[in-house]
Parts: structure tokens; sequence; C-alpha cells
């Protein structure tokens, strides 16, 4: 395997099947405070905290695929301080909590 083979390889991510509210909840408290560049590590965390408690289980599976799903932490970054447009698939009611979320300085 070459260098460009390298840059295009990618880690399957790890399913969560029949996975309770609780357990889910506490897993997706723990990545909000685990990311992979600090300023979504203090956005995400200070946005669990305040928010994640209160979820419904739909809302919940929403903010698991924004904090999951995007490959590229910093365009995650720059789509909730509004630095770049939000693709389609990522665009919702929890997106628009964090985007007001930066904007309130956490």
């Amino acid at each position: 395997m070459n260098l460009l083979q390298l840059t295009f390889l990618q880690i399957p991510r790890k399913e969560y099947m029949n996975e309770s509210v609780t357990k889910k909840r506490a897993r997706l408290y723990w990545q909000s405070r685990k990311r992979g560049i600090s300023e979504n590590c203090l956005i995400f965390s200070t946005f669990s905290a305040k928010y994640l408690n209160n979820f419904s289980e739909d809302q919940i599976d929403i903010y698991d695929k924004i904090l999951n799903q995007p490959d590229n932490d910093w365009e995650l970054y720059y789509w909730m301080v509004g630095a770049k447009p939000v693709p389609q698939e990522y665009q919702s009611e929890i997106m628009t909590m964090l985007q007001d979320h930066c904007r309130q300085k956490y």
C-alpha cells in the first residue's frame, strides 16, 4: 500500500445495535467530550451537558448522526460556527441548536 492509498483509507464505524436510550445518552455524552479537535470538544461537551438529558429518542438519533457520521472534524466545526453551509443531510433542529449554542459562546 502506498501513501496515496493510505490517504483514502477509512476506518469502519462501529455500529451500536439494540442500545438502550440510557446507554446511548451515556455514550454520546462521552463521545461529545472526546472529539478530534479541541474546538469540537468544547462545543460538543458544553452542548451535551446543557441539552442531551432532555432530548427525545429522535433527537438523540439525530445528535448521534451529527456527532459520528461526518468524516472531517473541521468541516463539522465550520458548519456549527456558520463558516460553511451545512449539507442537506445534516440540516436539522439539532444542527440549528448547535449553531445557536456556538453563537452564544457556549
